[in-house]
């Protein structure tokens, strides 16, 4: 597929052939950061490009049938849903894999939204497993709610 960057007023800056779709990119500061339709995960320079690198972090079992949500960027973490039951950490930098949880049985669904991170803590919807807080040190579970996550994206923030 070609990954085309644009400008804010709609010029097209460059266009890459990347191995794979992506349905969603992000952009945090010269790289974008994407989950690709293969189960992998990439970074490209976000004014040339240029793949910076390439990590895979699912097999083909595991992938639903894609990730399909856009990772979340923060504080130098990728978190990338829509991986077969999971949510998956890793480094920004070169793409290792921090940590793994799985929050969600076979009997749930999966978790394809783009999840919420705050300072300490990561929170993804589940298709029919409720919403999910893990701590983002190493992913632990801390709570879920009850009721269906309903395939809908989380949000966090303070309550006012």
């Amino acid at each position: 597929m070609d990954a085309p960057a644009y400008t804010l007023d709609g010029t097209q800056q460059w266009c890459t052939g990347i191995k794979g779709e992506c349905y969603g990119t992000l952009r945090r500061q010269r790289w974008g950061l994407g989950g690709l339709t293969d189960g992998r995960i990439a970074a490209l320079a976000t004014t040339t490009g240029d793949q910076r690198w390439s990590k895979q972090i699912a097999t083909s079992e595991e992938y639903c049938p894609d990730i399909q949500g856009t990772p979340t960027v923060a504080d130098g973490r990728l978190y990338v849903s829509g991986i077969t039951e999971g949510l998956v950490a890793a480094d920004t930098a070169d793409g290792n894999v921090l940590w793994r949880t799985t929050v969600v049985d076979e009997d749930y669904g999966n978790t394809i939204p783009s999840p919420a991170v705050t300072a300490e803590t990561a929170y993804v919807n589940t298709q029919h497993g409720g919403l999910v807080e893990m701590d983002i040190a190493d992913g632990l579970i801390r709570w879920r709610s009850v009721e269906n996550g309903d395939n809908q994206p989380s949000a966090a923030g303070d309550v006012v």
